[in-house]
């Protein structure tokens, strides 16, 4: 059945119409699903088709979210006007408003208004906390905490340091800048990523970058909500504010944390933060099937990794939990 039958399924049994026109988009480098433009009656709309065994659960993730706090989320997600994953297995409809605006570009990065703006529409869903009554039952993943077992990290650790050699092979002009520091983060990756005491737990997004926004006359809005997870709100912060723009720094990062009582933090925490950040970001760009040269991730992968981005930041975080805990120290045998 083709995407536009699936679409007008959906809107037939939401008793939406009449429907006057099902486009396919191909102008959005931010979404993993196929989009469609959708007019129905006097509405403009969004359908996101996803039929992916990798996409599937990550879409109704986004649906579920959507469904379950939608409302305690407006004005920062785009609200859901309809959408089914139960009764077609395999494939997730989610049709959500059309938002008029300007979609950001992590490409062509921001300026530090348009982030603390985003930022700023982020908090009302940092203020929503794991055990709240409308989240658990969601049973979102947590973000960041690793596997079950004596060294939960264990596997992000190899899957870093495997990647870490694709990017050398695929970005050898970065091997001065970089090597040391995939070398250094690689050894002590299980330690950096057991950080000391209560981790904060609230609703955090996951992928927030600029291809996730749309600027509209009433502010930011913030699209694809498929790693909504309970986490640290400042990972949020440090993924938007080191994808966004160079010559960032701890100082510079800790003061957009310091903008909202959910993201405040210390020193070390932050470099912590930074630190998982840069290894997600390597991770997964090596991981990207696409990264030929030319094309529009191999062009943001080099940017990433030319200097005054994010090797910056990362290595003033090594530098400040250098001077905080034991060089060697190893892998943790006992996770509290």
């Amino acid at each position: 059945m083709s995407d536009a039958r699936k679409i007008a399924d959906v809107l037939d049994r939401a008793d939406i119409g009449p429907i006057e026109s099902i486009r396919e988009r191909i102008d959005h480098p931010g979404s993993t699903c196929r989009l469609h433009d959708v007019v129905a009656g006097d509405r403009k709309l969004i359908a996101k088709v996803a039929d992916q065994e990798t996409l599937h659960e990550r879409a109704t993730r986004e649906l579920h979210v959507l469904r379950a706090i939608g409302q305690r989320l407006a004005g920062l997600a785009p609200r859901l006007i309809a959408g089914d994953s139960e009764d077609r297995p395999g494939c997730c409809i989610i049709i959500l408003e059309a938002l008029e605006g300007r979609i950001g570009d992590s490409l062509r990065g921001g300026d530090r208004q348009e982030i603390e703006s985003v930022l700023d529409r982020m908090s009302m869903a940092w203020r929503i906390k794991d055990d709240d009554p409308d989240l658990t039952p969601l049973d979102l993943p947590d973000w960041g905490r690793g596997t079950d077992g004596d060294r939960p990290h264990r596997r992000r650790a190899e899957r870093f340091k495997s990647r870490g050699r694709v990017m050398r092979e695929r970005f050898p002009e970065s091997e001065i800048l970089h090597g040391p520091l995939r070398n250094e983060i690689g050894e002590r990756f299980e330690v950096i990523a057991r950080a000391p005491g209560k981790r904060p737990a609230r609703l955090i997004h996951g992928d927030l970058h600029l291809d996730n926004v749309v600027f509209t006359p009433d502010g930011p809005r913030v699209l694809d909500w498929q790693t909504a997870s309970i986490g640290d709100p400042v990972d949020d912060v440090v993924r938007l504010a080191m994808e966004s723009q160079p010559e960032q720094s701890i100082d510079s990062i800790l003061e957009l944390c310091d903008r909202h009582p959910e993201t405040r933090t210390s020193q070390e925490r932050l470099a912590r933060n930074v630190i998982l950040t840069y290894a997600g970001l390597v991770s997964g760009l090596a991981g990207r099937p696409n990264l030929e040269p030319g094309s529009r991730e191999h062009r943001f992968a080099r940017r990433m990794l030319s200097p005054g981005w994010t090797a910056t930041p990362t290595r003033q975080a090594l530098d400040i939990l250098a001077r905080t805990e034991p060089r060697d120290q190893g892998p943790p045998s006992d996770i509290p």
